[in-house]
């Protein structure tokens, strides 16, 4: 269900792992941070979270936290910053989307369980998109 490559997670659910293939990754900003750091990443394909991204869409326009430049859509060819408390949000959401069949709930399960394990570490959460 996830691979490993250098520092980039590749979390699969439905998509073979092509490497040219588009979606999105997730890198954590801690605090003082200007960006994501690109220690450890999550790469999540697109066709893998294409049902999960309006839960995301939705919390829109957001402000981001360090800059304080409103965002009135997510981008998904560029740089998301979203905060701590919004992914808290997002992550309840999510933890309660009809999967579709097992693997598709193991897939949710995993991807919630990253995203908050770096949140104890993390004031916010990019998501660049490579669409």
């Amino acid at each position: 269900m996830s691979t490993q490559d250098a520092s980039i997670t590749y979390l699969l659910y439905r998509c073979d792992g092509r490497r040219n293939e588009p979606g999105y990754f997730f890198g954590t900003a801690r605090p003082g941070d200007t960006n994501y750091t690109d220690e450890e990443l999550l790469f999540v394909y697109f066709t893998d979270i294409d049902q999960l991204l309006p839960i995301i869409e939705k919390q829109y326009p957001l402000t981001d936290p360090k800059t304080g430049e409103v965002y009135d859509r997510f981008d998904h060819c560029w740089d998301n910053p979203i905060a701590a408390p919004v992914w808290q949000q997002i992550l309840e959401e999510m933890q309660h989307f009809p999967a579709e069949n097992e693997d598709h709930r193991a897939f949710i399960d995993l991807f919630v369980e990253w995203v908050r394990e770096r949140l104890q570490h993390a004031d916010e959460i990019i998501v660049e998109g490579t669409l």
